[in-house]
Protein backbone atom coordinates (compact mmCIF):
# COMPACT_ATOMS: atom_id res chain seq x y z
CA UNK A 1 0.00 0.00 0.00
CA UNK A 2 2.74 2.44 0.98
CA UNK A 3 4.81 1.61 -2.13
CA UNK A 4 1.83 2.15 -4.44
CA UNK A 5 0.98 5.44 -2.73
CA UNK A 6 4.55 6.69 -3.05
CA UNK A 7 4.66 5.70 -6.73
CA UNK A 8 1.50 7.70 -7.42
CA UNK A 9 2.90 10.68 -5.54
CA UNK A 10 6.17 10.49 -7.50
CA UNK A 11 4.29 10.28 -10.80
CA UNK A 12 2.23 13.36 -9.93
CA UNK A 13 5.34 15.26 -8.87
CA UNK A 14 7.10 14.43 -12.14
CA UNK A 15 4.07 15.55 -14.15
CA UNK A 16 3.97 18.79 -12.18
CA UNK A 17 7.65 19.50 -12.88
CA UNK A 18 7.17 18.89 -16.61
CA UNK A 19 4.14 21.16 -16.64
CA UNK A 20 5.98 23.88 -14.74
CA UNK A 21 8.96 23.76 -17.08
CA UNK A 22 6.60 23.86 -20.06
CA UNK A 23 4.93 27.07 -18.97
CA UNK A 24 1.92 25.47 -17.29
CA UNK A 25 1.04 22.99 -20.04
CA UNK A 26 0.93 19.24 -19.61
CA UNK A 27 3.47 17.16 -21.50
CA UNK A 28 0.72 15.74 -23.73
CA UNK A 29 -0.40 19.29 -24.65
CA UNK A 30 2.69 19.84 -26.82
CA UNK A 31 1.54 20.94 -30.29
CA UNK A 32 2.38 18.84 -33.33
CA UNK A 33 3.59 21.65 -35.61
CA UNK A 34 2.96 20.92 -39.30
CA UNK A 35 3.05 23.01 -42.47
CA UNK A 36 5.27 25.85 -43.66
CA UNK A 37 7.71 27.80 -41.46
CA UNK A 38 10.10 30.67 -42.21
CA UNK A 39 12.77 31.92 -39.79
CA UNK A 40 14.94 34.93 -40.73
CA UNK A 41 17.35 36.99 -38.68
CA UNK A 42 20.41 39.20 -38.69
CA UNK A 43 23.34 39.51 -36.28
CA UNK A 44 25.56 42.56 -35.95
CA UNK A 45 28.80 42.56 -34.00
CA UNK A 46 31.91 44.58 -33.16
CA UNK A 47 35.25 42.78 -33.37
CA UNK A 48 37.65 43.68 -30.57
CA UNK A 49 40.09 40.74 -30.69
CA UNK A 50 43.09 41.84 -32.75
CA UNK A 51 42.21 44.26 -35.56
CA UNK A 52 39.00 46.08 -34.68
CA UNK A 53 36.14 45.64 -37.11
CA UNK A 54 32.41 45.26 -37.58
CA UNK A 55 30.41 42.32 -38.91
CA UNK A 56 26.91 41.58 -40.14
CA UNK A 57 25.56 38.05 -40.67
CA UNK A 58 22.16 37.14 -42.12
CA UNK A 59 20.42 33.80 -41.49
CA UNK A 60 17.37 32.38 -43.26
CA UNK A 61 15.59 29.04 -42.94
CA UNK A 62 12.47 27.67 -44.60
CA UNK A 63 10.88 24.33 -43.77
CA UNK A 64 7.78 22.36 -44.61
CA UNK A 65 6.59 19.65 -42.21
CA UNK A 66 4.23 17.23 -43.94
CA UNK A 67 1.31 15.52 -42.19
CA UNK A 68 3.37 12.36 -42.33
CA UNK A 69 6.44 12.56 -40.01
CA UNK A 70 8.57 14.03 -42.80
CA UNK A 71 10.13 17.47 -43.29
CA UNK A 72 12.04 19.26 -46.04
CA UNK A 73 14.14 22.30 -45.11
CA UNK A 74 16.74 24.70 -46.51
CA UNK A 75 19.15 26.94 -44.58
CA UNK A 76 21.33 29.82 -45.68
CA UNK A 77 23.89 31.99 -43.89
CA UNK A 78 25.80 34.82 -45.50
CA UNK A 79 27.47 38.01 -44.36
CA UNK A 80 30.58 40.15 -44.26
CA UNK A 81 33.00 41.88 -41.93
CA UNK A 82 35.46 44.69 -42.41
CA UNK A 83 38.29 46.46 -40.60
CA UNK A 84 41.73 48.03 -41.13
CA UNK A 85 44.02 46.08 -43.47
CA UNK A 86 47.70 45.36 -42.83
CA UNK A 87 49.80 43.64 -45.53
CA UNK A 88 52.00 42.11 -42.83
CA UNK A 89 55.23 40.28 -43.71
CA UNK A 90 56.40 36.83 -44.74
CA UNK A 91 55.97 35.55 -41.22
CA UNK A 92 52.54 36.90 -40.35
CA UNK A 93 50.86 37.21 -43.75
CA UNK A 94 48.16 39.84 -44.32
CA UNK A 95 45.89 40.82 -41.42
CA UNK A 96 42.47 42.47 -41.23
CA UNK A 97 40.50 43.82 -44.18
CA UNK A 98 37.29 42.57 -45.74
CA UNK A 99 35.87 39.09 -45.14
CA UNK A 100 32.84 37.39 -46.66
CA UNK A 101 31.02 34.20 -45.64
CA UNK A 102 28.37 32.04 -47.28
CA UNK A 103 26.82 28.67 -46.44
CA UNK A 104 23.83 26.84 -47.94
CA UNK A 105 22.24 23.56 -46.76
CA UNK A 106 19.23 21.44 -47.74
CA UNK A 107 18.00 18.49 -45.66
CA UNK A 108 15.21 15.91 -45.71
CA UNK A 109 14.26 13.66 -42.83
CA UNK A 110 12.01 12.33 -40.10
CA UNK A 111 10.11 14.95 -38.10
CA UNK A 112 7.65 13.94 -35.37
CA UNK A 113 6.28 15.77 -32.34
CA UNK A 114 9.11 14.98 -29.92
CA UNK A 115 12.04 14.04 -32.15
CA UNK A 116 13.46 14.96 -35.56
CA UNK A 117 16.45 13.73 -37.54
CA UNK A 118 17.44 14.86 -41.03
CA UNK A 119 20.39 14.64 -43.39
CA UNK A 120 21.38 16.40 -46.57
CA UNK A 121 24.10 18.32 -48.34
CA UNK A 122 25.24 21.85 -49.07
CA UNK A 123 28.27 24.01 -49.71
CA UNK A 124 30.24 26.50 -47.66
CA UNK A 125 33.11 28.96 -47.79
CA UNK A 126 35.81 27.61 -45.46
CA UNK A 127 38.09 29.89 -43.48
CA UNK A 128 41.43 28.67 -44.89
CA UNK A 129 42.26 30.45 -48.13
CA UNK A 130 38.65 30.97 -49.19
CA UNK A 131 38.01 27.42 -50.37
CA UNK A 132 34.41 26.50 -51.28
CA UNK A 133 33.69 22.86 -50.40
CA UNK A 134 30.64 20.59 -50.53
CA UNK A 135 29.16 19.66 -47.15
CA UNK A 136 27.54 16.62 -45.56
CA UNK A 137 24.86 17.96 -43.21
CA UNK A 138 22.91 16.48 -40.29
CA UNK A 139 20.24 18.19 -38.18
CA UNK A 140 18.03 17.02 -35.33
CA UNK A 141 15.75 17.88 -32.45
CA UNK A 142 14.84 16.39 -29.08
CA UNK A 143 11.67 17.74 -27.45
CA UNK A 144 8.52 19.40 -28.74
CA UNK A 145 8.55 22.68 -30.67
CA UNK A 146 7.17 25.62 -28.67
CA UNK A 147 7.70 23.69 -25.41
CA UNK A 148 11.16 22.49 -24.30
CA UNK A 149 13.38 21.60 -27.26
CA UNK A 150 17.05 21.05 -28.01
CA UNK A 151 17.97 21.39 -31.69
CA UNK A 152 21.40 20.65 -33.09
CA UNK A 153 23.19 20.66 -36.42
CA UNK A 154 26.56 19.56 -37.75
CA UNK A 155 28.27 19.75 -41.14
CA UNK A 156 31.46 18.21 -42.50
CA UNK A 157 33.57 19.13 -45.52
CA UNK A 158 33.60 16.32 -48.09
CA UNK A 159 36.94 17.24 -49.68
CA UNK A 160 39.06 17.85 -46.60
CA UNK A 161 36.97 15.72 -44.21
CA UNK A 162 36.99 18.48 -41.58
CA UNK A 163 34.25 19.91 -39.43
CA UNK A 164 32.20 22.60 -41.13
CA UNK A 165 30.16 23.85 -38.19
CA UNK A 166 28.73 22.43 -34.95
CA UNK A 167 25.76 24.15 -33.32
CA UNK A 168 22.99 23.72 -30.78
CA UNK A 169 19.97 25.62 -29.44
CA UNK A 170 18.14 24.96 -26.15
CA UNK A 171 14.78 26.70 -25.64
CA UNK A 172 12.32 26.72 -22.71
CA UNK A 173 8.74 27.98 -22.78
CA UNK A 174 7.94 30.28 -19.85
CA UNK A 175 4.38 31.23 -20.86
CA UNK A 176 2.03 30.95 -23.82
CA UNK A 177 3.84 33.87 -25.49
CA UNK A 178 7.38 33.91 -24.12
CA UNK A 179 10.46 31.66 -24.46
CA UNK A 180 14.07 31.87 -23.25
CA UNK A 181 17.04 29.96 -24.59
CA UNK A 182 20.73 29.73 -25.40
CA UNK A 183 22.49 28.86 -28.64
CA UNK A 184 26.04 28.37 -29.87
CA UNK A 185 27.79 27.73 -33.19
CA UNK A 186 31.47 27.28 -34.01
CA UNK A 187 33.61 25.63 -36.66
CA UNK A 188 35.52 26.31 -39.85
CA UNK A 189 32.91 28.15 -41.94
CA UNK A 190 34.11 31.63 -40.97
CA UNK A 191 31.49 32.43 -38.31
CA UNK A 192 30.38 31.53 -34.81
CA UNK A 193 28.28 32.78 -31.92
CA UNK A 194 27.47 32.23 -28.23
CA UNK A 195 24.10 33.81 -27.39
CA UNK A 196 21.33 34.14 -24.83
CA UNK A 197 17.97 34.35 -26.63
CA UNK A 198 14.38 35.44 -26.09
CA UNK A 199 11.30 34.83 -28.26
CA UNK A 200 7.97 36.63 -27.94
CA UNK A 201 4.75 35.79 -29.80
CA UNK A 202 3.51 38.97 -31.45
CA UNK A 203 0.34 37.51 -32.97
CA UNK A 204 -1.61 34.26 -32.87
CA UNK A 205 -1.70 31.58 -30.23
CA UNK A 206 -0.24 28.75 -32.28
CA UNK A 207 0.89 26.50 -33.50
CA UNK A 208 -0.22 27.96 -36.86
CA UNK A 209 -0.89 31.53 -38.03
CA UNK A 210 1.71 33.03 -35.70
CA UNK A 211 4.46 35.67 -35.87
CA UNK A 212 7.24 35.63 -33.26
CA UNK A 213 9.93 38.22 -32.52
CA UNK A 214 13.37 36.83 -31.65
CA UNK A 215 16.15 38.75 -29.86
CA UNK A 216 19.63 37.72 -28.75
CA UNK A 217 22.75 39.05 -27.02
CA UNK A 218 26.20 37.53 -26.69
CA UNK A 219 29.50 37.05 -28.49
CA UNK A 220 30.00 36.51 -32.22
CA UNK A 221 32.95 36.21 -34.54
CA UNK A 222 33.84 36.26 -38.23
CA UNK A 223 37.29 34.91 -39.05
CA UNK A 224 39.53 33.69 -41.88
CA UNK A 225 43.04 32.27 -42.25
CA UNK A 226 45.24 33.04 -45.24
CA UNK A 227 46.92 30.26 -47.23
CA UNK A 228 50.49 31.32 -48.00
CA UNK A 229 53.31 29.78 -50.05
CA UNK A 230 56.94 30.89 -50.21
CA UNK A 231 57.62 29.28 -53.61
CA UNK A 232 56.21 32.26 -55.51
CA UNK A 233 58.78 33.79 -57.92
CA UNK A 234 56.93 36.10 -60.38
CA UNK A 235 60.11 37.83 -61.61
CA UNK A 236 62.11 34.66 -62.21
CA UNK A 237 64.99 35.92 -60.06
CA UNK A 238 65.45 32.65 -58.24
CA UNK A 239 64.61 34.36 -54.95
CA UNK A 240 61.12 33.20 -53.95
CA UNK A 241 58.55 35.62 -52.70
CA UNK A 242 55.51 34.87 -50.53
CA UNK A 243 52.06 34.63 -52.07
CA UNK A 244 48.95 34.57 -49.84
CA UNK A 245 45.33 33.87 -50.61
CA UNK A 246 42.93 35.45 -48.13
CA UNK A 247 43.73 37.23 -44.88
CA UNK A 248 44.23 36.45 -41.21
CA UNK A 249 41.47 37.98 -39.13
CA UNK A 250 39.30 37.20 -36.13
CA UNK A 251 36.58 39.80 -35.57
CA UNK A 252 35.41 38.54 -32.16
CA UNK A 253 33.33 40.69 -29.83
CA UNK A 254 29.90 41.63 -28.46
CA UNK A 255 26.95 41.21 -30.79
CA UNK A 256 23.16 41.42 -30.93
CA UNK A 257 20.60 39.69 -33.13
CA UNK A 258 17.00 40.23 -34.17
CA UNK A 259 14.75 37.90 -36.16
CA UNK A 260 11.21 36.84 -37.04
CA UNK A 261 9.60 33.40 -37.01
CA UNK A 262 6.50 33.01 -39.20
CA UNK A 263 4.10 30.09 -39.50
CA UNK A 264 1.14 30.98 -41.79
Amino acid sequence: MTGSYMARRSSKALAFCIALASGGARADDAPDVRGFEADVGTTGGVGLDGPAGVSSVFDAAVAYRFQAPLALAAYGTFGAATGPFDTGDRTTGPRGGDVQLAVFEAVLGYDARYVALAAGSGAGLFDLGGEVEPLLVTRGRFGALDQIAFTWHASFGLQGTVIGVLGGDLEFRLSTRFWLGVDAELGNLRYGRFFADARYRLSGRGPRDVVDLKLGLGLAYVRTTSACTSAFDPRGTGIPDTECFGTNVDYLGPAASVGVLWRP
